[in-house]
């Protein structure tokens, strides 16, 4: 993929795990010659799929990788709207 400076480079990745918990993905990116990650939260955009963008802000090669885990908490918090919903009660 080729972009100019000032463009952005938008990255779609599917992002998934076993079960039924919350994933969340982080899009990495950084110019070839930099020894430094800029991180970047991807958006989730339905059947597991993330997307973000990044700038390109300088000529030359630009890299990029995404990181995904399951988010704990995003699924607990998930199985507790649900719990509320059904009116179960909640008891701590």
């Amino acid at each position: 993929m080729r972009s100019s400076v000032g463009e952005s480079v938008n990255v779609q990745a599917i992002v998934f795990a076993d079960g039924h918990d919350s994933i969340a993905c982080e899009l990495l990116y950084r110019s070839a010659d930099s020894v430094e990650w800029r991180c970047k939260p991807m958006a989730a955009k339905g059947n597991d799929c993330g997307e973000a963008e990044f700038p390109v802000a300088s000529l030359g090669r630009h890299l990029y990788t995404v990181q995904g885990w399951v988010d704990r908490f995003n699924t607990w918090h998930a199985g507790l709207r649900k719990r509320i919903a059904a009116g179960q009660e909640l008891r701590s």
